[in-house]
């Protein structure tokens, strides 16, 4: 703990507090999103929607691959870490980390081999654009590194060590900034696959960076032996594999499912009456440009997802019902309050910032039907990491394989009328996250005892939001009466919706400075 002294008393840095690296986490990754903004910019700038688009459907594979070889494991490394650190039982952690890490080397080895000898069948069949096939070779040496990195991360995360993976996050997107800014800027030749290709070199490149500061850190930090854990040791490899297992299998259909709609959507498209380039342009706007605006709140609710699974798996653990109950209904009621208003608050802007940004245009009900998607990823991120820290992995498997066959089917009937194009793949999305967000709930209030609680969880972020909505709305168009131009406008409607968001968190209850004194702070 570190100290200082207010009005003659020693307040004292609680580190350990759920609420202090949950703070801290949420910094990080404001800054990342801040970062990741600048980041998808300059793509966006210098690669453009079909660069970004060609990018996209690259990038399939990546995600497909790190599926198999690192989600399951992740997600398996942060609750068994959280019960070994628990006890102190640090030379279980470090048996933990080998043995994942091995898992992983094996997997990859595995998938490497039919991915390097099929590359080009890959693209051109599998992907419908020869130009991905220069980025898939680079993208296996970007796995490679982004799994270490992932493991360490999971591990510091399973023990509640937030600051080492914040450090590794923030020094590795800005070295990725300015690899993607040299690389691009200098190589670039107008194709399309060649930007594909440096965009993905720009990734590996800085994944070194973090791939050596976290196994720094963590043969520092756990370098020291400890004669005996708190509580018997148990079979580490068995609670192990329990975790990986399921959850492999649920990244694994998440990921395919997602792909094969991806990789879909241009073709399905086409039918619709699209020309090919302006179909992956179109799901380079998307995936590229739109979606990461509308995801700028994720650095709140991403914070409380991350810290609340290993929260949840230690409260359970030890058989704490009630314990267990309270972070389950402050959860769901937090992550609503974090989700909901900004988003809203967002929305009105999403086409002005699209068009000073990028110089595209993106239709309102657009840009409508994606934040209420990202609404819902948010609500499904936070029920699978419920379930995942209740050890109900195979609800969340089970919930993965319908929703995502459903996604495809409707994705695939949808984006093909004319009527829809475009927003039948949204449309298809929201239908079925929804759905597999319902059950969540289902499974998670059945299983924990709890009930919903609709007005605390549901109404209040809803009015809250409905609120910034039309106030953000309100202060830009009064702003721009005053012939102040639409940029500052923006800047300044947010500024003052930021304003009115913490006012409305204090009016319902939230005191922020509170929370901070009595959970980040100690006092003596």
């Amino acid at each position: 703990m570190s100290s200082c002294f207010r009005h003659g008393r020693r307040i004292l840095l609680n580190r350990n507090s759920f609420f202090y690296q949950a703070a801290l986490l949420a910094a990080s990754n404001f800054v990342l999103q801040l970062l990741g903004f600048v980041y998808r910019v300059l793509l966006g700038r210098l690669a453009g929607p079909e660069g970004l688009g060609v990018y996209t459907l690259a990038i399939q594979v990546y995600s497909i691959v790190m599926s198999v070889c690192s989600f399951g494991l992740c997600v398996a490394v942060t609750h068994v870490c959280a019960r070994l650190y628990e006890t102190a039982d640090y030379r279980g952690i470090r048996k933990l980390i080998r043995f994942a890490l091995l898992c992983f080397i094996l997997l990859l080895s595995l998938l490497a081999v039919p991915i390097l000898s099929f590359r080009g069948f890959i693209a051109k069949t599998l992907l419908s654009d020869s130009r991905t096939e220069s980025a898939l070779f680079i993208i296996l040496i970007c796995i490679l590194f982004t799994g270490i990195e992932n493991i360490l991360k999971a591990a510091f995360l399973g023990c509640r060590l937030v600051r080492y993976t914040a450090v590794s996050e923030l020094g590795e997107l800005l070295i990725r900034i300015g690899f993607a800014w040299l690389l691009l800027t200098r190589l670039m030749n107008g194709d399309h696959g060649r930007s594909a290709f440096l965009i993905v070199l720009a990734m590996t490149l800085s994944e070194l960076y973090s791939v050596a500061f976290l196994s720094a850190s963590f043969l520092a930090r756990f370098k020291v032996k400890l004669a005996k854990p708190k509580t018997p040791a148990f079979n580490i490899k068995r609670a192990f594999l329990k975790m990986a297992v399921p959850s492999a299998l649920t990244s694994v259909l998440s990921n395919v499912f997602s792909s094969i709609a991806v990789v879909i959507f241009p073709a399905r498209l086409m039918l619709a009456g699209y020309a090919h380039n302006e179909a992956v342009s179109s799901l380079g706007l998307i995936s590229g440009m739109v979606a990461p605006l509308l995801m700028l709140p994720y650095a709140l609710v991403g914070a409380l997802c991350a810290l609340l699974m290993p929260s949840i798996a230690a409260a359970s653990a030890l058989g704490q019902k009630r314990v267990l109950a309270r972070k389950i209904d402050k959860g769901i009621e937090a992550a609503g309050l974090l989700a909901l208003p900004p988003t809203a608050a967002l929305l009105p802007f999403i086409p002005l910032m699209c068009a000073l940004l990028f110089n595209r245009t993106v239709p309102p009900l657009l840009a409508l039907l994606l934040a209420l998607h990202t609404v819902t990823v948010y609500y499904l991120i936070l029920a699978n990491s419920i379930l995942n820290g209740l050890g109900l992995q195979k609800k969340v498997l089970l919930l993965a394989f319908l929703g995502e066959s459903l996604q495809v089917a409707l994705v695939f009937l949808l984006t093909a009328k004319p009527a829809l194009h475009v927003y039948g793949y949204v449309l298809g999305m929201i239908i079925a996250d929804l759905l597999r967000t319902l059950f969540s709930f289902v499974f998670i209030h059945a299983s924990s005892g709890t009930k919903p609680r609709v007005f605390q969880a549901g109404l209040v972020p809803l009015a809250c939001a409905v609120t910034l909505y039309a106030f953000s709305r309100l202060c830009f168009f009064k702003l721009l009466s005053l012939s102040i131009s639409a940029a500052n406008a923006l800047l300044l409607s947010l500024g003052f919706s930021a304003l009115l968001y913490f006012a409305l968190l204090r009016l319902l209850g939230v005191r922020v400075l509170a929370y901070l004194r009595r959970f980040v702070f100690v006092q003596k």
